[in-house]
């Protein structure tokens, strides 16, 4: 009697066996070899995705004291033009009647705002490398 559940047992075992030993010498069936076809194909995706949020991390970005001081030479310039604008249009209000007046206002103030839109950040870095060389000169001469 006990030799025949032993026999029973190894019995049930021999396909779980071959299984795993045709898993181990590649002979894998077709569900399996969809299964590590399309693992593949998700392992690659994902290390592209992650090269690309490398990259995308490593690209150089503003720094936030640059982006400060180029809002603030921005409103310094919208500030002189508007202060300087009273100055330039006085003279040539002399002597108009209201709608004259309205039309030279109305063509001043979109020359200005002309000018503001065109702002390029570029002459921050510009007027900050002047401002710089300014600074050494004086340095230099005390």
């Amino acid at each position: 009697m006990l030799g025949e559940p032993l026999l029973v047992r190894k019995a049930s075992y021999k396909p779980r066996c071959g299984a795993y030993a045709a898993y181990k010498c590649g002979q894998q069936t077709a569900a399996d070899t969809d299964y590590h076809a399309e693992r593949t194909k998700k392992e690659k995706a994902n290390r592209k995705l992650r090269e690309i949020l490398v990259e995308t991390d490593q690209e150089p970005t503003d720094r936030c004291d640059d982006v400060r001081a180029i809002v603030e030479h921005s409103n310094a310039q919208i500030r002189l033009q508007l202060l300087a604008f009273g100055n330039l249009l006085a003279p040539k209000l002399v002597g108009k009647n209201p709608a004259e007046a309205k039309t030279v206002i109305d063509a001043e103030v979109r020359k200005v705002l002309t000018e503001l839109s065109e702002y390029d950040p570029q002459d921050y870095y510009r007027w900050a490398a002047r401002r710089e060389k300014s600074l050494q000169r004086i340095s230099l001469n005390l």
